[in-house]
């Protein structure tokens, strides 16, 4: 019997286990248009995934306008502002 190979290729690092992961926290609210003041790239380390549970490494991060709305004090919006300090 062969053995079929994967048509996926391996990542090079899938075998790494990475233990860190980075994350924009929203540290006060942003004055006009100018958003990055606004936010820190954080640095924490990675929970273990539960029983049922996957981690999955997202490559690219969405800043939507619903997004820097929320990152606002304005409340009239379908869902309320972000707390300072919170992850994003």
């Amino acid at each position: 019997m062969a053995v079929q190979k994967s048509v996926f290729p391996q990542h090079p690092q899938a075998a790494l286990r990475v233990t860190e992961y980075r994350f924009w926290r929203l540290n006060q609210r942003p004055v006009g248009n100018d958003f990055a003041p606004a936010q820190s790239l954080e640095q924490g380390q990675l929970p273990q995934p539960a029983a049922g549970e996957v981690l999955v490494k997202a490559d690219y991060l969405s800043m939507d306008p619903s997004v820097r709305v929320w990152m606002t004090a304005r409340e009239d919006s379908y869902s309320p502002p972000i707390t300072l300090g919170s992850t994003m």
